[in-house]
């Protein structure tokens, strides 16, 4: 994770980089740490957060075979 701080209303760039050695990504969860989820099939989204704090974000990384990871 990388920090970055502002005022709010701050928008972020997210990029999830992935492989899945024998099979295909279909699906990345994202998690902004403030209640704010979003579902993508490409390994980038952007998010704005609206109120002063520290979050935590994550992507799960959901594999054709049903296979995830975090």
């Amino acid at each position: 994770m990388i920090g970055r701080s502002g005022a709010p209303d701050l928008t972020l760039a997210f990029t999830c980089v992935a492989k899945d050695p024998d099979g295909t990504i279909v699906e990345y969860r994202w998690g902004f740490g403030e209640g704010a989820d979003a579902s993508t099939t490409i390994g980038s989204t952007s998010h704005t957060y609206t109120e002063i704090g520290t979050f935590d974000a994550k992507v799960t990384v959901v594999a054709s075979d049903g296979g995830e990871t975090t």
